[in-house]
């Protein structure tokens, strides 16, 4: 779990990956840049392997999942505070990409534990919810997708957080799962099952990935 500096004065944020952690496309660096592009704008910053983590703790995919991602979010916060990456007086934030949003939904309804790790906003990229998670949390939530998401789409999201006034749900048009992955210049498609399964696509859109940096960045500083 990489931070990148230590100034306890600062905000601190976790990131979530995917579930792949994009090396199915070849991509092992988009969550450590977006770490630290974090970084660089003021905040401490941790990344949770939380597949292997969770298995560790004894949680079973992908039937305990969300659960799995849950529990090893929290046994990362509660390191970074203990080995001094985080301030415990500060705030925190979780950044979270489609699959690890499903641990982050389950994080974010128990009240309990976020007033104990100090989590005061939740941004999310495309979240999945396979689980159909009943959304009801009250912290600040900002939610960015595509349009065109085939893996996540906006229709889901809305469904799930629809109607709950803490929610800010950007839609980008013309935007596929991936659009701020500047790996994915040129469209990919993955098929679930191979040969039989859906093509799902994904794509890289320079304009919607940078205006979702700065709706990040403001989202957080004021939250």
């Amino acid at each position: 779990m990489p931070s990148y500096t230590k100034n306890l004065e600062k905000e601190w944020v976790v990131i979530l990956p995917g579930y792949s952690g994009l090396k199915v496309f070849k991509d092992t660096g988009h969550y450590f840049r977006a770490a630290e592009d974090l970084n660089a704008v003021g905040f401490d910053v941790i990344i949770v392997e939380y597949k292997k983590a969770s298995r560790k703790g004894g949680y079973k995919f992908p039937w305990e999942f969300a659960e799995g991602v849950k529990w090893a979010t929290e046994k990362a916060i509660d390191w970074g505070k203990a080995e001094g990456y985080f301030n415990p007086n500060t705030k925190g934030h979780i950044v979270s990409w489609s699959a690890g949003g499903e641990g982050t939904i389950l994080l974010m309804n128990d009240s309990i534990a976020l007033a104990n790790l100090g989590i005061s906003s939740v941004a999310l990229y495309y979240p999945s919810n396979r689980d159909s998670t009943e959304f009801h949390s009250n912290i600040p939530v900002l939610i960015q997708t595509g349009e065109l998401d085939n893996v996540t789409p906006a229709k889901n999201i809305q469904n799930t957080y629809f109607n709950h006034s803490n929610v800010e749900l950007i839609v980008y048009p013309n935007a596929h799962h991936g659009f701020d992955v500047a790996s994915i210049q040129e469209k990919k498609h993955l098929q679930i099952p191979p040969l039989l399964g859906k093509k799902f696509t994904f794509q890289y859109a320079e304009k919607s990935a940078l205006l979702s940096k700065e709706h990040l960045y403001d989202f957080l500083k004021k939250n």
